[in-house]
């Protein structure tokens, strides 16, 4: 099914793209179509760009494509409406959001309240906001050494506000290419994929309502 999507997308096979997927969606759970459909796909897509082996505007429809398929998935599955509020977006210069959006997914299918915030969030501003609002957990992406840098900040300064103070989760493909750089941020690496940030998530919260958080 990965190389059925891939091939079709890359040939600009839309109406085949879109039959794999309601193959991929008729066999298996969003979180498998997502984990092992979609993400080896965009991941595929990507390094052949950056091969040259593909065009800018090819790699634009087919990243693009997938895009907007996730964000009208995430458009159709029911939210929480109580528990904890989860703030899920990118890094400061990060735009790359293909994690984000399955995540918010995933959380939203496990039953969390979830809030997606996009790409590129400015620094200032979220840290205001996170004082206004309060959310439980802020989950944040990087994908390229840039946007860590800025992640690395932003981080830094969300685990450092007064209580009650949000759980600071982050993740992206940056964390998994160069797992060193995990021992200069703060806050808590989710994981290598948007499914083990779920797991994460849960175990943060069940350790948090154990010490009365």
């Amino acid at each position: 099914l990965h190389k059925k999507l891939l091939n079709a997308l890359l040939l600009y096979k839309e109406h085949e793209a879109e039959q794999v997927l309601a193959d991929a969606f008729a066999l298996y759970a969003m979180e498998q179509v997502g984990e092992h459909v979609i993400v080896p796909t965009m991941i595929e897509i990507g390094d052949r760009w950056h091969r040259k082996e593909i065009s800018v505007t090819r790699e634009h429809y087919a990243s693009n494509y997938l895009l907007q398929r996730l964000a009208a998935i995430l458009r159709i599955v029911p939210n929480g409406y109580g528990g904890p509020l989860i703030w899920v977006g990118c890094a400061p210069g990060e735009r790359h959001e293909m994690g984000v959006l399955l995540l918010c997914i995933y959380l939203r299918r496990a039953g969390f309240q979830v809030r997606y915030l996009g790409q590129d969030l400015p620094e200032d501003d979220l840290m205001q906001e996170t004082l206004l609002q309060k959310p439980a957990l802020i989950l944040l992406s990087a994908a390229g050494n840039d946007s860590a840098a800025a992640l690395r900040q932003v981080c830094g300064r969300l685990v450092e506000l007064e209580p009650p103070r949000p759980i600071v989760g982050y993740g992206g493909r940056i964390f998994n290419v160069n797992p060193e750089l995990r021992d200069s941020m703060a806050g808590v690496f989710l994981g290598a994929s948007a499914a083990e940030a779920v797991e994460a998530v849960v175990e943060l919260l069940a350790e948090r309502s154990k010490a009365g958080g």
